[in-house]
Formats: C-alpha cells, sequence, structure tokens
C-alpha cells in the first residue's frame, strides 16, 4: 500500500514539475513577443516597422534578436548577433526614419521604406535573395502603418520582361528573339534611402549563357525606375533608345 502511494507522489510531482515547465517556456516566449507588441499605434519610422514585422514573414529574427540589433547599432558597439540558424546578421548604413536595410544572412536582405500617403505611411518591403553566382530576385510586398500586410499589385505592377525590352519599337525579329531567351525574368529591386523611387533591375545575366546574353544585351534596359506617387509606384517612361 505504501508502494502504491510513493509511485503515485512519484507520477503526481513529474506531472507538476512538466507542467510548471511549459508555463514556463510559454511565458518566456510571451515576453519575447511582448518586445514588439509594446509599440501600439501607427509605425512611424522604418524601425518601428522592422520591428513589428510579423515573425512569420521574418523567422530567422525574433522580435528580441531585432530590438538587440537596433540597440547595438545606437551604440555604435557590435554590428552583428547571431540568428535563429546560427549565423550572423546585421543593420546596414544608412539607417534613418524612413529607411532600414538589413543583412539577414550572406545571401539574405530585406528592406524597409515609409511611403508618405494621403494619411499616414505605408510600408514598403523588398526582400532579397542574391547568391554568388546566381541571378538576384526580390519579393516585393507591402503593408499599412498597422503592419497588416496589404495587395501588392495594388501599389505595383511588376516588370515583366516587355519593360525591359529596347528593340527600338519596330523590330519584330528583335523582340521575339528577347523574349524567347528570357521567358522566365529575374528581377532584383531596390529602395533608396534617399528617394521615394524604387529601381528594378533585371539580373537574368548570372544563369544565362554568355553567348545567348550577348545576343540580346543589345535590346533590353539594365534597369527601370518607379517613382512613388502617393498612391502606387509608376514606371517611368522609356524613350526608344535603341543603341
Amino acid at each position: 500500500m505504501r508502494r502504491k502511494i510513493l509511485v503515485l507522489l512519484i507520477v503526481f510531482v513529474t506531472v507538476i514539475s512538466t507542467v510548471s515547465a511549459k508555463s514556463q517556456k510559454q511565458a518566456e516566449g510571451d515576453t519575447v513577443a511582448s518586445t514588439a507588441d509594446s509599440i501600439t499605434g501607427p509605425v512611424t519610422t522604418a524601425r518601428e516597422a522592422f520591428l513589428r514585422m510579423p515573425v512569420k514573414v521574418l523567422d530567422l529574427l525574433t522580435p528580441e534578436m531585432r530590438s538587440d540589433l537596433l540597440a547595438y547599432f545606437d551604440a555604435d558597439t557590435l554590428r552583428q548577433i547571431p540568428n535563429a540558424l546560427g549565423g550572423l546578421s546585421e543593420l546596414e548604413r544608412p539607417l534613418t526614419d524612413n529607411y532600414l536595410k538589413v543583412r539577414i544572412t550572406p545571401v539574405s536582405e530585406m528592406t524597409f521604406k515609409l511611403l508618405p500617403v494621403k494619411k499616414g505611411n505605408l510600408v514598403a518591403v523588398c526582400y532579397t535573395i542574391s547568391n554568388p553566382g546566381h541571378a538576384a530576385d526580390t519579393e516585393v510586398s507591402f503593408y499599412d502603418d498597422m503592419m497588416r500586410p496589404l495587395k501588392m499589385t495594388k501599389y505595383l505592377k511588376p516588370a515583366q520582361i516587355k519593360d525591359f525590352a529596347d528593340t527600338g519599337g519596330n523590330s519584330k525579329q528583335a523582340w521575339k528573339m528577347v523574349a524567347e531567351e528570357i521567358p522566365f525574368p529575374t528581377v532584383e529591386y531596390t529602395l533608396s534611402p534617399e528617394s521615394d523611387d524604387l529601381t528594378a533591375r533585371l539580373t537574368v545575366d548570372r544563369y544565362m549563357g554568355i553567348e545567348d546574353y550577348n545576343r540580346i544585351k543589345d535590346y533590353i534596359r539594365p534597369e527601370l525606375t518607379y517613382r512613388w506617387t502617393g498612391r502606387e509606384y509608376k514606371l517611368e517612361k522609356q524613350a526608344g533608345s535603341h543603341k
């Protein structure tokens, strides 16, 4: 009888210890999450947008890690901190009220830009993968000032190969050749720290053969510029400038 009671006590203590450990772990997780949640109301700076970026989008940098990055940056001390993969992440200069760029891994970076709208701000985000020897490619997204995701195509019409084409407007053969060589263009988008412009650069030269690229390079523009109108990004018109 005593043995049964002792066994029951051991089981009871084990269960209580397990529940306690889980509760402590949950509390620690809540503390980390509260780093971003403590900022309430609309974001007014790029650093606030960085802190409040949804974890599922920027999962390699927890809110606590992001806070540490900003603290070290402001103190001009440690520039790099370990991310969730064990690699090193760092903030790049310049960092202004409306611009922030973080290098997450050696091959990935994310840029935040606050854009003025009629009421408040819009947050543009560029997430770029750029592996040496491979074509850089960017995913562009937009958020409102509460960091809720918005429909990207409402604010930007993604660049197509026809936008980069520079065939003089009268060479069907040249256009056909460009379209056949680049069926799926890779594009690197860059937000500017000095202005609200967005630049799109064609990066197909990284994966095309040299001979194939040389056949079409005279018929494509290296980059495009988008101007922010206060409502959306508009592609700057290109004059016919075939070399």
